[in-house]
């Protein structure tokens, strides 16, 4: 029943932080980078703006850098891809603090019991398998730009 109601837990967690990215998979003619994207020869900064043309830029309402490219669509997925684990990355690490203090707490109160100290060891495992997770979420985002 555990296991069922965290796969709830967490698919639901995994859809809301999808939604976003779905809605905001509309074409557009320009993005507004969050990060710093290194495509091919050209690295784009954290604020700029890039787009196809200077028309598309000129009825964006980025705030940085106009940067004129054709490779905006490539850099603006990339630039979805670094949000989306970016979040992932906050979530889980805050997981991971929780389930830590969990497990202590359950080491903490066991008074003797192996049976509760088994437990507490488990939750702190897992929260440490959870951080390799979130470790992976930073590394996804190289990868897919690798590949792209």
């Amino acid at each position: 029943m555990k296991k069922v109601l965290i796969s709830l837990v967490l698919g639901g967690m995994l859809a809301v932080l999808l939604i976003p990215a779905i809605a905001s998979a509309q074409p557009r003619e320009c993005c507004d980078l969050s990060s710093n994207i290194k495509y091919g020869a050209t690295t784009y900064d954290e604020d700029d703006c890039v787009g196809p043309n200077e028309a598309a830029l000129d009825d964006c309402t980025c705030t940085g850098d106009e940067q004129e490219t054709s490779d905006w669509g490539t850099v603006c997925l990339l630039n979805l891809v670094n949000k989306i684990f970016n979040w992932i990355f906050v979530v889980i690490v805050a997981l991971v603090g929780i389930m830590v203090i969990i497990g202590a707490f359950t080491i903490i109160t066991a008074g003797g019991s192996a049976e509760n100290v088994g437990k507490g060891r488990n939750y702190i495992l897992f929260a440490m398998i959870g951080m390799v997770v979130a470790l992976l979420a930073k590394v996804i985002p190289a990868i897919v730009r690798t590949l792209v």
